[in-house]
């Protein structure tokens, strides 16, 4: 059975991604082939998972924090 496909998306921060700022909801959905409403879930959970944060206006970016 396949994993829902915001989890691709939710894996890449945990892969190994510098500290910073996430690629557009843009980028991310032409990168993975997803919508955007796909995008903005997985964006959800990594939130919930305090993995990321937002700022508004600016992006979101990958939490200090994050292993």
């Amino acid at each position: 059975m396949r994993s829902p496909v915001h989890r691709a998306v939710t894996r890449r921060p945990q892969g190994g991604l510098a500290h910073g700022p996430l690629p557009s909801v843009k980028q991310l959905q032409q990168e993975h082939d997803v919508g955007r409403d796909t995008v903005l879930r997985a964006i959800d959970v990594l939130r919930s998972e305090e993995l990321v944060f937002t700022v508004p206006r600016r992006g979101t970016y990958v939490s200090p924090d994050a292993k």
